[in-house]
């Protein structure tokens, strides 16, 4: 959550408000979430980039960066570009 606590990240059904799935980081999520080919891509500052099934919200993966992820990452052409408070970018391609 912003400026406090690890909050879940919560998906709401677009006609009826109601909850579909919630999830939950060890870190304060700070950037804005992607999604892309039904998967939702979580930036962390637990140090993690967590990928979630849309639908479910089930983790598919996750990746372990160097310092927190603080921004959102980008996505094209199957491959995710992101980068850490250390300086470092990561470029992931997911297995499909």
């Amino acid at each position: 959550g912003y400026g406090g606590a690890p909050m879940p990240i919560t998906t709401i059904e677009k006609l009826a408000g109601k909850r579909v799935w919630a999830f939950k980081t060890r870190g304060e999520v700070d950037a804005t979430a992607v999604i892309s080919a039904g998967r939702v891509y979580i930036p962390s500052k637990d140090k993690k980039l967590y990928v979630l099934d849309l639908k479910t919200g089930q983790k598919l993966f996750e990746f372990t960066a160097a310092r927190a992820i603080t921004a959102g990452p980008a996505i094209a052409n199957n491959t995710i570009l992101f980068g850490d408070t250390a300086g470092n970018v990561f470029c992931l391609e997911p297995k499909k």
